[in-house]
């Protein structure tokens, strides 16, 4: 009985803490609409921003983006709007970074 309770005490709260853990490091993922965003400006802004440009994935018309701090950005860009599904870290700090990316004219697309 005794050896229970111990284990209860000990391994009730290691597995509550490593179910929060995981949460904390869970991404969120939204797509943005980017109005005038070009596929040069994008690799651009990607490249200044110190972050990795695979094109290769999606043709002519897209491109990804990974930054150092874990965003990612895959977009694909239309005649006057990128459209862009963003993956963010719930560690990284995502607005400055993602308006730095995208430009100042993204709307989250529900």
């Amino acid at each position: 009985m005794k050896l229970h309770r111990i284990l209860g005490t000990i391994l009730l709260p290691t597995v509550i803490i490593a179910g929060l853990g995981g949460a904390a490091l869970a991404e969120k993922k939204e797509t943005r609409v980017a109005t005038g965003l070009s596929p040069k400006q994008f690799v651009k802004n990607c490249e200044n921003m110190g972050g990795q440009i695979d094109d290769s994935s999606q043709g002519d018309s897209g491109a990804s983006c990974t930054l150092p701090n874990g965003i990612s950005a895959d977009c694909s860009f239309g005649p006057k709007d990128a459209y862009c599904e963003v993956t963010t870290p719930r560690s990284a700090p995502p607005a400055a970074t993602i308006t730095g990316l995208l430009g100042n004219l993204t709307t989250v697309k529900k």
